[in-house]
């Protein structure tokens, strides 16, 4: 049988947004409302937590933070969220690590580009996304 007769392991490998965006289409439902995705269980009264602005290089980015009312020197976590955007899941699984004790933050690290937690077109969304530098 003739056919291609390509060797796959000659093939350029992809980079990582050309993985990103292959697969995130397979998975864009599950994304979308990722499953054990409800509420923290924490009481919001024993925490704080908020937007905040992270001081960089050339200016400020977005970011949400959640840390325990009371105490110091807490263990910290970086949430780093997904395509989609700093969305309430991702605000949420803060809140979490704060339940336990962390100081959790997460940055926005498509603000520079664009809202994407605003946008419902998932091709917009890869715009901003692909916009956004390493």
């Amino acid at each position: 049988m003739q056919g291609n007769t390509t060797n796959p392991s000659s093939e350029s490998e992809l980079t990582r947004r050309e993985f990103v965006a292959t697969t995130l289409s397979a998975g864009i439902a599950l994304a979308a409302s990722p499953a054990g995705a409800g509420t923290s269980a924490s009481d919001p009264g024993e925490l704080l937590a908020g937007d905040i602005r992270i001081p960089v290089a050339d200016g400020e980015i977005s970011g949400y933070r959640a840390q325990p009312k009371s105490g110091s020197n807490f263990p910290i976590a970086i949430v780093v969220c997904e395509i989609f955007g700093l969305q309430e899941h991702m605000k949420d699984i803060c809140r979490r690590f704060a339940g336990e004790g962390y100081l959790a933050m997460a940055p926005d690290f498509f603000c520079r580009q664009g809202d994407v937690s605003k946008l419902e077109d998932f091709n917009a969304i890869l715009q901003v996304v692909s916009k956004t530098p390493d």
